[in-house]
């Protein structure tokens, strides 16, 4: 049983336990724990880990969001229950500083529980959160393809058509570079004429249609990612057809791949979101949207961090067998894990400690050196 306590019993509560940890079982000598300098923190940052002995308590402890706007709490086992603390109210009674270590790590906690649903002391530092500026990386190909993409764009545009989104993310049309620039300037003015637009508006115009370019480019981004997790699924599918004279083993993997189906599931119905925003916006081509385009492409990039953050997952799966193996048995076990955090409550997931073995002959010894 979870239960939030109330602002006067979780502050009565903290309280406690700072005045026990300044004693003679606390930080003895330590007459002012907040102005005790500060150990320096892993220089990765990798772990969900703290400096200040209060997270040292409770080491079955986790974090998660709480609340309507997602306050994050931690919760513990206190008085024969599970118990929220505000995160907020555990810096203030701590002295915990915001550009303190432990004032850093909590705010990546924070930042974490936009990806998952509860980060343990000890967990990794959710890769959502590690990943910088997503989708910014244009080559010159793709540049190349935006500039034909703009030309079907306008060709459309000026006889009146309604272009799908498949036909403009399929488009490959066969122009070189000189040609492209020069067949754009063409049929971007003649579309001005068609669209009865002014030339003295041709900046705002062309500014919209690249920036349609450009997202129809992340879009492709985004879908050749989401295949690559898709092929995780046909892997869980092939080793479950080779697991059925292990029950348990057949069992466990089961549960992975209906896991995975809801993230699977949940991707494909957030892509098609973007793909349907996307759509809207080629056909309501409006220069002076920029506030709509910001939105857009934030909840592209939020997707982008979620789809790049099964990098090693996605390496690890491409060279493995789908066959029972000790290769094979370590990353389930780390898909598990991955896809718990991020789709089952605390206490649906079960610790990898608890699967069951795959492998013929492995020990859960071998598996736990080699993973």
């Amino acid at each position: 049983m979870i239960s939030q306590m109330g602002t006067t019993n979780y502050r009565g509560f903290l309280s406690a336990i700072a005045h026990a940890l300044k004693g003679p079982l606390g930080l003895a000598g330590d007459e002012n724990p907040s102005e005790r300098p500060a150990a320096q923190p892993p220089a990765d940052r990798s772990t969900i880990a703290f400096e200040h002995r209060f997270f040292g308590m409770f080491p079955n402890g986790y974090f998660q969001a709480s609340g309507q706007h997602g306050e994050p709490v931690f919760v513990i086992e206190a008085m024969g229950s599970e118990v929220q603390l505000p995160v907020s109210a555990i810096m203030r009674e701590f002295d915990i500083a915001q550009d303190s270590p432990d004032g850093r790590m909590l705010e990546i906690v924070s930042e974490g529980l936009v990806f998952v649903t509860f980060l343990r002391l000890g967990d990794p530092v959710p890769e959502e959160i590690l990943i910088d500026e997503p989708l910014r990386d244009i080559t010159e190909w793709d540049q190349d393809l935006a500039y034909q993409r703009l030309l079907l764009v306008l060709r459309a545009r000026a006889r009146g058509e309604r272009l799908s989104l498949a036909r403009i993310a399929d488009a490959r049309v066969a122009l070189g570079k000189a040609d492209a620039f020069g067949d754009f300037e063409k049929v971007f003015f003649e579309a001005l004429d068609e669209l009865g637009c002014a030339y003295n508006a041709a900046d705002g115009v062309i500014a919209s249609l690249q920036t349609l370019a450009e997202d129809l480019h992340r879009i492709d981004r985004l879908r050749g990612r989401f295949r690559e997790i898709q092929s995780i699924q046909n892997h869980l599918h092939q080793l479950l057809l080779r697991l059925g004279h292990k029950a348990e083993a057949q069992s466990f993997t089961a549960s992975v791949a209906e896991l995975m189906s809801l993230a699977v599931k949940s991707y494909r119905d957030t892509l098609r979101r973007v793909e349907v925003d996307m759509q809207g916006a080629i056909t309501d081509l409006d220069p002076g949207a920029s506030g709509v385009a910001t939105t857009r492409r934030r909840v592209q990039d939020d997707l982008y961090r979620r789809l790049l953050a099964w990098d090693a997952l996605v390496d690890g799966w491409s060279h493995v067998k789908s066959k029972p193996s000790l290769e094979a048995e370590i990353l389930l076990r780390k898909t598990y894990s991955f896809l718990a955090q991020r789709f089952l409550e605390p206490g649906e997931a079960m610790g990898p400690s608890r699967a069951p073995e795959i492998a013929d002959g492995r020990s859960k010894e071998s598996i736990a050196v080699a993973a």
